[in-house]
């Protein structure tokens, strides 16, 4: 899948995003509270009501890619309902979880193939039954040969959240999805990168099985980091089972080998951002093709000596991906070429994206940084039009 504009606006706040388009490569940038955040969890929220979830009081409009010669034009919104206050001993406030939809319309190339109002849905231009007014026509439609495509480049929207590698959380995971299942339900790469499977265990079905792409995660692991010589994943050993649950003793943990250091060094006691930095190349080669991959923050926990080389791998990927990345990290904006930037800025509710195209910046790296810093949207991160 690949997104090519978006426009979204949640009613119940009068806020909305602006028309944006998208390239392969996206780096949104701009002062903190502008809504580059927003953006990321707008295209995610449009994901969930593929998957058949209501947004109340959200209206949209996107155009996407998702096959070979096929792009799509969905719009749509949801009626706005007042949530219920209901003052238990907790004040907890009830918001609405299924919300109708007022309209919905989806194109393919241009034609029309499901529409919807409030009286009626056409599949076809043909009346159908009635059917849910809270679910979304992809999610009703989404077993229909043309409709199917789109769903499953919705299925390929990825948030890639960090984890501490500290966590017994970030521990327990492989116990609770049984690690023999993975093994033996996993036997080649494309199946794996096809599953739904979170990249941590994919990460660890590629060392089990030894698919040969485990191989180049782990190298390129190693030249970001030299000191380290090897990954792998096994049981902790005795001297780290101190404050470990008993149902992790036995249960196969990430750990690293250090040059210099004779025993392994386990997850528990790995930094943060050699963590992250190996979930982000994992990401990198275990994603499905066609996946598009949303990064908020991404200097988050990355020391200085190895963004600039996660960052060069991200953007030289031989690999059909689209990211779509926030940050305000002075280091990683002037190491990715300015072709890439959206500075993102509001003006009251409403945030705009401009390219570095639309700014006149200069024409070497170094020249557009320094004239984009000093740029007044920038700093305030008010729109001036």
């Amino acid at each position: 899948m690949k997104i090519i504009e978006l426009s979204y606006h949640d009613k119940k706040v009068d806020w909305s995003i602006e028309s944006i388009t998208f390239k392969p490569f996206n780096l949104l940038v701009g002062a903190s509270g502008v809504g580059k955040t927003r953006i990321l969890q707008a295209i995610w929220g449009l994901k969930k009501v593929v998957g058949g979830d209501s947004l109340n009081g959200v209206k949209w409009e996107i155009s996407f890619e998702s096959g070979p010669g096929k792009e799509y034009w969905w719009r749509g919104e949801f009626e706005t309902v007042s949530p219920e206050f209901k003052l238990d001993e907790r004040a907890k406030i009830d918001e609405a979880k299924e919300v109708a939809l007022g309209y919905e319309e989806l194109r393919l190339n241009g034609q029309v193939l499901v529409s919807r109002t409030k009286e009626e849905v056409k599949f076809h231009g043909t009346k159908t039954p009635k059917l849910s007014s809270t679910e979304s026509i992809l999610s009703l439609f989404r077993e229909e040969d043309d409709i199917k495509p789109a769903c499953r480049g919705f299925s390929r929207i990825f948030y890639s959240k960090s984890f501490d590698p500290q966590s017994i959380s970030s521990l327990l995971f492989l116990f609770e999805l049984d690690p023999k299942r993975l093994v033996s339900e996993y036997l080649d790469l494309d199946s794996l990168r096809e599953s739904n499977e979170n990249i941590r265990s994919k990460l660890f079905v590629c060392y089990k099985n030894r698919f040969p792409v485990f191989e180049s995660i782990r190298n390129t692991f190693i030249d970001i980091f030299p000191i380290v010589t090897d990954l792998r994943y096994a049981p902790l050993e005795k001297e780290e089972l101190n404050n470990i649950p008993a149902l992790l003793r036995e249960q196969p943990v990430l750990q690293i080998k250090e040059e210099g250091i004779d025993r392994w060094i386990p997850q528990t006691r790995v930094s943060s951002g050699m963590y992250r930095t190996l979930m982000h190349l994992s990401e990198l080669f275990l994603c499905s093709d066609g996946t598009v991959v949303l990064i908020d923050e991404f200097e988050n926990s990355l020391g200085i000596n190895c963004i600039n080389d996660l960052t060069m791998e991200l953007l030289s990927a031989d690999r059909d991906l689209q990211f779509i990345i926030t940050s305000h990290h002075p280091y990683i904006i002037n190491n990715i070429s300015f072709d890439h930037w959206k500075l993102i800025t509001r003006q009251a509710g409403k945030v705009f994206a401009r390219d570095a195209s639309e700014l006149s910046l200069g024409k070497s790296k170094h020249d557009a940084f320094l004239q984009l810093i000093n740029l007044e949207q920038y700093r305030t991160g008010i729109e001036l039009r």
